[in-house]
């Protein structure tokens, strides 16, 4: 079970880390040129598509993020033997694709539902990302239904955890 569990968190590693990461993009000069929203500013059905959360500088730090994650996870794997998944840059690159476009897919639902930026909605935070990302990396690395669980289980307890992390940190307004 351990390694199971070992295994399923090392996989989604770069997906947590690129959903993370749209926080420090505002502070990344050169990236700053591309904080404009994704949506472009354009409402649907009476409401912002993705609202002004979801920026093209978050979303390519986001892929960045991933891609530097899977490379250093495959390092750390060269150097210790842990039999741990291998993650190639394609896998690296969709996973954070997955994620970004997972939270952004997110972000037009609760836009759909009327919630507020920045307004929780409890399992579509915490989960929007992982299917995202699961259902990108789907034909090059299928999860089984154990990897799949475990994914699913322990995702919003991290997200809870990283979120509260960020916010007593002062990197977030809300601690969710």
């Amino acid at each position: 079970m351990i390694q199971l569990i070992l295994e399923t968190l090392w996989f989604i590693l770069p997906a947590y880390a690129a959903n993370a990461s749209p926080l420090y993009s505002t502070k990344i000069p050169v990236i700053k040129k591309f904080n404009q929203p994704m949506d472009f500013g354009i409402n649907f059905a009476g409401n912002r598509l993705l609202g002004d959360g979801k920026t093209w500088a978050g979303f390519m730090v986001g892929i960045l993020t991933s891609l530097t994650t899977a490379f250093t996870l495959n390092l750390i794997n060269l150097l210790l033997p842990l039999n741990l998944p291998q993650h190639t840059l394609l896998l690296g690159f969709l996973l954070g694709f997955g994620a970004m476009s997972g939270d952004a897919f997110g972000s037009f639902i609760k836009r759909r539902t009327g919630f507020e930026r920045g307004a929780p909605a409890l399992f579509l935070d915490q989960l929007d990302f992982l299917a995202g990302a699961l259902l990108i990396t789907l034909p090059l690395h299928p999860l089984n239904l154990p990897q799949i669980s475990v994914a699913v289980l322990l995702t919003p307890p991290i997200h809870g955890l990283t979120n509260r992390i960020a916010w007593l940190i002062k990197l977030k307004k809300h601690p969710w």
